[in-house]
């Protein structure tokens, strides 16, 4: 059976409320920026931020998993990173 074609396009930002021809930015982004709040230390907020603090959050996770292993092996990648980051 052929499934219906979907555009991939995440509609849970919009506001459908706000009329697409009157202002096209708060159609698309109003629901987004109505729920989401900018973190008192930033100066700006988005998806990009929200990818770049994921990544910190699971590189510092890996890195810390490293430094607590013992007897890894001297000249190895992983030696190299934990003791750079000790």
């Amino acid at each position: 059976a052929d499934k219906p074609l979907t555009s991939g396009i995440d509609k849970s930002g919009f506001d459908p409320a706000v009329r697409p021809q009157d202002n096209f930015f708060l159609y698309v982004n109003g629901g987004w920026i109505a729920r989401t709040e900018i973190p008192a230390d930033k100066s700006n907020w988005g998806s990009f931020n929200i990818l770049r603090e994921e990544s910190n959050k699971h590189q510092r996770e890996i890195i810390e998993k490293l430094a607590a292993e013992k007897n890894l092996p001297a000249g190895s990648e992983r030696k190299k990173i934990a003791d750079l980051y000790a």
